[in-house]
């Protein structure tokens, strides 16, 4: 059935209402922002989340202040990152983490045998992540090797030159795995849930 378009251009008319609004708004923001500073008051702004770094100077615990740059426990909306893969000191997460904005591991080895909760858990370069708890985010393995033989909850994307080893018995059927590239190793007795992609190597181990 065809559709009736208004004999009145009423979307434009409300368009220039909106953006005449929107001066208004702006132009209030800028007189307030000019009392605030006229007035001597202290207009503080949010610093922006800094990477926290491993560097394993004491033990392989994550729950150790001193093994991070800066000497701080990642704490809620931080950004991890993992890149030293020639540290004798390689981080295990012994607690449950803060929610995390994005943890990274280029190079070096993360152990989850807790929970780790992050927005984005991104698998790169020469990076291993291995999982025996729990974790929670969306995952990218772009390369290096993620070993999994605990719980994932989230996205998992496959690709580049990523590897993902599942243990046997590995059930992930909450998990919408794409395989883009790179390589899946599974078992015969493992469960995955929805699976798509675009290319990559499968290897299904007996």
């Amino acid at each position: 059935m065809p559709l009736a378009l208004p004999a009145h251009p009423t979307p434009i008319q409300t368009g220039i209402r909106q953006r005449s609004a929107g001066r208004r708004s702006r132009l209030g923001r800028a007189t307030e922002l000019v009392f605030l500073l006229a007035s001597g008051a202290i207009l503080t702004l949010p610093a922006p989340a800094l990477a926290q770094t491993w560097a394993g100077s004491t033990d392989t615990l994550w729950s150790t202040p001193t093994n991070w740059i800066g000497g701080a426990v990642p704490g809620a909306g931080g950004e991890v990152v993992i890149n030293d893969g020639t540290l004798a000191n390689q981080p295990t997460l012994d607690v449950n983490s803060a929610a995390l904005l994005s943890t990274t591991v280029s190079d070096g080895t993360l152990t989850v045998a807790s929970i780790l909760t992050s927005t984005t858990v991104t698998v790169s370069d020469s990076g291993t992540l291995t999982n025996s708890g729990t974790i929670t985010g969306n995952l990218a393995i772009t390369g290096g090797t993620l070993n999994n033989a605990g719980a994932v909850f989230g996205n998992v994307l496959l690709s580049g030159t990523g590897i993902l080893n599942l243990d046997p018995g590995t059930n992930i059927t909450g998990t919408t795995l794409t395989v883009d590239g790179g390589t899946l190793n599974v078992n015969d007795t493992d469960t995955l849930g929805a699976l798509s992609g675009t290319g990559g190597t499968i290897v299904i181990d007996p």
